[in-house]
């Protein structure tokens, strides 16, 4: 009986998706690098991982993922130290994102997402009538906060980016008021709007010269200015508040009146701290994002070269080994943050496609062993890792197409990158324990 409800509870397809998109990433690193003297074997690499991968998969499949729930501070303040000490380390590639131990390397900002989404799971499943008052918004806040500055410090903006929407996507599930989640999700697109804007006119100064640009860039992108205009706009904001009572009968809350001063006010004071971390080259990408073509040979070349790989592939692609941007160099980063755009040029549209399915094949399965977990840490848990592959796929698709400014940030499962596919196959292993646990009871 009991092998039987193994064998009914185990996700084949899901297991099935996860090894051929795995398969499929190796093919197209070997593709991509096997003509690149120092790259040539990291194909065999990332098979080894995958190796390591499907042991540590293996592994979160039959433990029992309330374990998890049990040690989550623990797990939490090793990934915290692990981004402590990364920053007394070497700065690879403009940041402090690596331990370099001889041959391997490993990110424990991969370990910190994973880390973090079973803290929250955690914490938020002990919160059974929900998040009804700020003050209950608080620690799971400062949860998320402390990993996303230290990931900012290294400084990694595209894995901070990814905390927000898994935050987001938990938050819902437990039950939160909308007011809240409709406060923080405006908050975080000011935010990135003003970065943009602020970045924008950094890089292009002789836009400053603007007279609106000019103000505006004076309240957004300075302290003391900003704190002159928000103590300015409370001023207005309460004087128009007292005038509507006093000269017309309508009944205003005047915490929900001042909601809007808030979202500005904090939207302000994180765009500042994000502005006082970006280097010079995240501005330039940054900017050509807006237009790629003000810099072509710069920071604009790899969205440039990116869309032509995609868009010279069709439907059918030019076949493996065969991509001329990929195999004549033009086309950067093509084992990591644009591998995406090889598959697109060798593999054209069709492989691109089934590709997505597959994603879309585990992110589906996914959400439905969330749904049915017998217990809210296990849905809140699938919840977490669910939506940290589908915000992964999503930002890594939108900057191989240009829809996004280039972050950095992997297609999980699919780049080149030990740490990265080993602890994505750890998590995903979670998903799988979470829905086996189900037919276990």
């Amino acid at each position: 009986m009991l092998n039987y409800n193994l064998h009914r509870g185990f996700d084949y397809i899901m297991l099935v998706s996860i090894v051929l998109i795995v398969l499929m990433g190796i093919t197209t690193i070997y593709s991509g690098t096997h003509a690149i003297e120092w790259a040539k074997d990291i194909w065999l690499k990332q098979t080894i991982w995958f190796g390591l991968g499907l042991v540590g998969m293996t592994g979160a499949i039959l433990f029992d993922y309330q374990l998890l729930g049990k040690y989550s501070r623990l797990i939490f303040i090793i990934a915290i130290v692990l981004l402590i000490c990364v920053l007394f380390g070497p700065t690879v590639r403009s940041a402090k994102s690596w331990f370099l131990l001889g041959p391997i390397s490993f990110q424990p900002a991969e370990f910190a997402k994973l880390a973090t989404i079973i803290v929250l799971a955690e914490y938020l499943s002990t919160k059974k009538e929900g998040l009804n008052t700020l003050y209950d918004l608080l620690p799971p806040i400062g949860l998320v906060s402390v990993p996303v500055l230290l990931i900012l410090m290294q400084p990694d903006l595209g894995t901070t980016l990814v905390f927000v929407p898994i935050f987001l996507m938990m938050l819902y599930i437990v039950g939160i008021r909308t007011i809240y989640l409709v406060t923080m999700t405006s908050t975080g697109i000011l935010v990135i709007i003003i970065t943009l804007f602020v970045s924008w006119v950094e890089i292009q100064p002789k836009l400053a010269n603007i007279g609106i640009v000019s103000f505006l860039y004076k309240i957004f992108g300075s302290f003391e200015y900003s704190i002159v205009f928000l103590i300015v706009l409370l001023a207005i904001i309460v004087g128009i508040y007292y005038a509507i009572k006093m000269f017309h009968s309508i009944e205003l809350k005047f915490t929900n009146f001042l909601l809007s001063y808030v979202i500005i006010g904090v939207s302000m004071f994180f765009s500042l701290i994000v502005d006082s971390f970006l280097k010079e080259y995240q501005r330039k990408r940054i900017l050509v994002f807006i237009d790629p073509n003000i810099d072509p040979l710069g920071a604009g070349y790899n969205i440039i070269q990116s869309k032509i790989a995609i868009g010279s592939g069709k439907l059918f692609g030019k076949g493996l080994l065969n991509g001329t941007q990929n195999q004549l160099g033009f086309l950067p980063e093509r084992q990591t943050d644009f591998i995406f755009s090889v598959i697109g040029e060798e593999l054209g549209f069709i492989g691109a496609t089934v590709l997505l399915f597959l994603f879309c094949v585990i992110i589906y399965r996914g959400i439905s062993i969330a749904f049915s977990s017998r217990d809210m840490f296990g849905c809140l848990l699938a919840t977490g890792i669910v939506s940290m592959i589908a915000v992964q796929l999503f930002i890594n698709i939108g900057i191989a197409t240009g829809i996004m400014p280039v972050t950095g940030l992997t297609l999980p499962l699919v780049s080149y990158g030990g740490s990265s596919l080993f602890i994505t196959m750890i998590s995903l292993g979670i998903v799988l324990n979470i829905r086996l646990r189900r037919y276990l009871m």
